[in-house]
């Protein structure tokens, strides 16, 4: 009887974000695909269907599906609808992250002496190049890594981005040796998002990130070239500082049970 005298509470209920309505759209397709409730090359509804089903806007759908194509999970024909990705895309996704997660640190760290060079030649070239076009879909996907954070999806944006450089410098050959060592630039990328202080590194990530397109987008060939090289030796330190931490500790050796320090 008293319960209808009880005032209601104040609970501080805020609208939904359109990206919240885009996550969801993401995740609900993701999850049937991982499910094996849709399967490589299957159909879906169309935008009509969908639309009405996950009770989202049309502008949400289509942001959400067009993420999905950038992941490998979805590909849209013009004309004819939008297709769960073939086998081999749907492998490197669920994979990638399974055999980067095995690459240890110390090869990490190894790679990543190799993977300066490509990546200050990528950013030259990229701001010599790109277009209008291309500085957008790097905006695009450095916020979207800066929104997901140190997250799985995050860490596969971070990598879309460095390929998509890779992409504008117009040379097959370092397009080709990115994607083929994705793993080990994952790995690297996977290692740091597992640090310690892994926000203050994510802050960090997105302001050296962003110094990169700035420059490419300015078209100042030196001064991409040095923003990356600053974000390659931000990536190494840390790798340094993560590859330290697992080194197991110097045992002592002992001669008549007086601990002798093992040499350094």
């Amino acid at each position: 009887m008293f319960d209808d005298l009880r005032e209601i509470a104040v609970i501080p209920i805020e609208p939904i974000a359109k990206n919240s309505l885009v996550d969801t759209v993401v995740e609900r397709i993701r999850s049937l695909i991982e499910k094996g409730e849709l399967k490589a090359g299957d159909r879906l509804p169309t935008e009509s269907e969908l639309v009405e089903r996950l009770q989202v806007s049309r502008g949400a759908l289509r942001e959400g599906i067009k993420r999905l194509q950038t992941l490998g999970l979805l590909r849209v024909a013009q004309g004819r609808g939008m297709y769960v990705g073939d086998g081999q895309d749907l492998s490197s996704c669920v994979q990638l992250f399974r055999s980067a997660m095995a690459i240890s640190t110390k090869e990490s760290l190894q790679f990543a002496e190799f993977r300066r060079m490509v990546e200050c030649y990528n950013a030259r070239r990229a701001a010599e190049r790109a277009t209008k076009e291309d500085v957008a879909e790097l905006e695009r996907m450095l916020e979207e890594k800066n929104r997901l954070g140190p997250t799985e999806e995050g860490v596969h944006w971070d990598w879309l981005f460095h390929r998509k450089l890779a992409e504008i410098t117009g040379n097959d050959l370092i397009r080709n040796v990115v994607v083929v060592l994705q793993e080990f630039v994952v790995a690297g990328i996977w290692h740091t998002a597992q640090a310690p202080e892994v926000m203050d590194i994510h802050r960090r990530s997105y302001r050296l990130h962003r110094a990169i397109v700035d420059a490419i987008a300015d078209g100042d060939p030196d001064a991409a070239e040095r923003a990356m090289q600053t974000h390659m030796d931000a990536l190494v330190s840390t790798l340094e500082k993560a590859e330290a931490a697992q080194r197991p500790a110097p045992r002592s050796r002992s001669r008549r049970g007086v601990p002798v320090p093992s040499d350094t």
